[in-house]
């Protein structure tokens, strides 16, 4: 408890502090400039923990997505849940997303979590997803959040990856 109090002091700096290099956050209020902050926060709390993912340029959204192998991961921090999922896409979207599920029990206890699987026939694309009840309106729960965010996404890169490239899959 006192490592995460000594995060959010250190976090607190940057949470209100425009991207470098990037506009200016004055006119981004409300709900964007709180998701900006978050993924603020979020970005600089991935680096300062040496995580190797490639995160992109950060936007006033509820969401991030990073592509990899031609297939996103997508990040979504909402008011009282977050969710981690890996979008499947293109025309072997079906293919693909029952090949993964054939693993289902593997890719889970690999991933240390429980899944939702969703085909999403009337979409274009699949989602193999995962929860976490979190409060985006209490950025003092950010740095438990932001741990279990990042933990996620570098356990589904470790996780889908190496399976994306032995199966061969196409996005």
């Amino acid at each position: 408890a006192s490592r995460i109090k000594a995060y959010i002091e250190h976090l607190k700096p940057y949470l209100d502090q425009a991207i470098p290099g990037r506009a200016s956050t004055n006119g981004v209020k409300g709900v964007t400039k709180l998701q900006l902050d978050f993924w603020t926060g979020f970005k600089k709390y991935a680096e300062d923990s040496g995580s190797k993912l490639r995160l992109p340029a950060l936007r006033p959204k509820g969401w991030m997505t990073i592509n990899t192998n031609g297939f996103l991961y997508v990040a979504i921090a909402s008011q009282n849940r977050l969710t981690v999922y890996l979008a499947i896409k293109g025309p072997d979207r079906k293919k693909n997303f029952d090949l993964l599920k054939a693993e289902k029990t593997e890719i889970e206890n690999e991933l240390r979590a429980p899944l939702r699987w969703e085909v999403l026939p009337l979409k274009k694309e699949s989602q193999i997803q995962t929860h976490f009840d979190g409060k985006l309106l209490d950025r003092g729960s950010w740095p438990a959040t932001y741990k279990w965010m990042l933990a996620s996404l570098e356990r589904f890169h470790e996780g889908f990856v190496p399976r994306i490239k032995r199966l061969k899959l196409k996005a």
